[in-house]
C-alpha cells in the first residue's frame, strides 16, 4: 500500500518503490515481458530532484509506466485521451511507447523469444547479440551493486565508529540508550544486507526480486540514516544541554561559595553586634546611674541654697541680737 505520507524522503522513496515494483510485475506477470532496461534509480529522484541524471530516471519511470497504460486492459481509454492532444505531442509520445513496447533492447517477451531456433536467421542473430549484450551490462551492474554495497557497509561502520567516538566523549555512560539504539540499527542493517548478499550469491533470482532486494535495501538504508541522524541530532542536543547544566552547576557552585562566604562574614558580624549590645547594655545601665546621681546632685543643691539662706538669716538674727544687746546696756546705764 502507497504511503500517503509524501512530506519526507522516506515516504516518497516508499511510494515510487511501490510504483515501480506493481509495474514490473504487470510487465512480468500480464503482459509476459521481461525488463531486461536499466531499470530507474527511486533513490536518485527522491534524493537528486533536480539533478539531470535523476530526471532522466524520472523520464525513464514515466517511460515504464507509459508502456504499461498502452498495453493494459485499458489502453483505449488511454489511447483517446492521447489522441486528444495536439499533434506534435501524440508524435513524441509514440516515438516514447516504441521505446518501450516490443523492442527487445528494453523488454523482452519471454513467450516468443525464449528459443532462437524458432526465430529467422537474422533475427536469431540480432536476438543473440543483444541478450549478449544484456548479459554483458546486467554482470556490470551486479559488480557496481556489489562495490556499491560494500561501500554502503562501510559507511555504516564509519558512521558507527562515530558515533563510538562522539560517545567516548561524553560525560553520558556508554551503555546509553542513544548509543545501544545506533549499534543495534547498525549491527541490523549489516545483518540484512550481508544476509541479501549470501542469498543473491548462493542462488539464482528473478530480475523482480532482485531490484525488489536492491530498493528495499535502499528504503532500509535511507531509513536508518534518518533514524541515525536523528539520534545523532538528539546526541548533540543531549550534549548541548549537558553542557549548559555544567555551566548553570558551576554558577550555582559559584553562588553557593559567594552565600558560604556571605554566611561566614554575617556570623562574625552577629558576633560584634552581640558583644556591642552587651557593651550598649552596660553603657544604659552607666546612664541610669549617672541620671541618678544627678538628681541626688541636684537635691543636695538645693540643700545647700537652703544652707545659705538660714546661715544668712541665723546672721541676721545674730545682729539683730547683738543690736538689742547693746541697747539693753545702754538702758541699763
Amino acid at each position: 500500500m502507497i504511503c500517503e505520507n509524501r512530506h519526507t524522503f522516506s515516504s516518497r522513496l516508499k511510494n515510487l518503490s511501490e510504483i515501480l515494483f506493481r509495474v514490473i510485475s504487470f510487465y512480468e506477470q500480464n503482459l509476459g515481458q521481461l525488463l531486461v532496461l536499466r531499470l530507474p534509480d527511486v533513490v536518485n529522484i527522491c534524493k537528486n530532484v533536480e539533478d539531470e541524471c535523476a530526471l532522466d530516471d524520472l523520464r525513464l519511470m514515466l517511460l515504464l509506466i507509459l508502456g504499461s497504460a498502452v498495453q493494459c486492459e485499458q489502453k483505449e481509454h488511454f489511447i483517446e485521451r492521447i489522441k486528444r492532444l495536439d499533434l506534435s505531442i501524440q508524435h513524441e509520445i509514440v516515438d516514447c511507447i516504441q521505446q518501450i513496447a516490443d523492442n527487445p533492447a528494453s523488454v523482452w517477451i519471454t513467450s516468443e523469444w525464449s528459443e532462437l531456433n524458432s526465430l529467422p536467421v537474422d533475427e536469431a542473430s540480432r536476438m543473440y547479440v543483444l541478450l549478449v549484450q544484456h548479459c554483458d551490462r546486467l554482470v556490470k551492474e551486479r559488480h557496481e551493486l556489489l562495490q556499491r554495497t560494500v561501500d554502503l557497509l562501510l559507511e555504516l561502520e564509519a558512521i558507527k565508529q562515530c558515533n563510538e567516538n562522539c560517545f567516548s566523549h561524553t560525560s553520558s555512560p556508554p551503555s546509553s540508550p542513544t548509543s545501544s539504539g545506533v549499534s543495534s540499527l547498525i549491527s541490523l542493517s549489516k545483518s540484512a544486507m550481508l544476509h541479501s548478499l549470501c542469498d543473491a550469491a548462493s542462488s539464482p533470482v528473478s530480475n523482480t526480486n532482485f531490484v525488489e532486494q536492491k530498493s528495499h535495501l535502499m528504503v532500509e538504508l535511507a531509513e536508518l540514516k534518518s533514524k541515525v541522524r536523528r539520534l545523532h541530532h538528539e546526541l548533540e542536543e543531549k550534549n548541548e544541554l549537558v553542557v549548559e547544566l555544567k555551566e548553570i552547576l558551576e554558577q550555582n557552585k559559584e553562588a553557593s561559595n559567594k552565600l558560604r562566604h556571605e554566611n561566614l562574614e554575617l556570623i562574625q558580624e552577629a558576633r560584634s553586634a552581640k558583644a556591642y549590645r552587651d557593651e550598649v547594655d552596660v553603657l544604659t545601665e552607666r546612664v541610669r546611674k549617672v541620671d541618678r546621681l544627678e538628681s541626688e546632685v541636684q537635691r543636695y543643691r538645693d540643700r545647700m541654697n537652703e544652707l545659705d539662706y538660714y546661715k544668712s538669716r541665723v546672721e541676721e538674727l545674730r545682729e539683730d541680737n547683738r543690736i538689742l544687746s547693746e541697747t539693753k546696756t545702754m538702758l541699763e546705764d
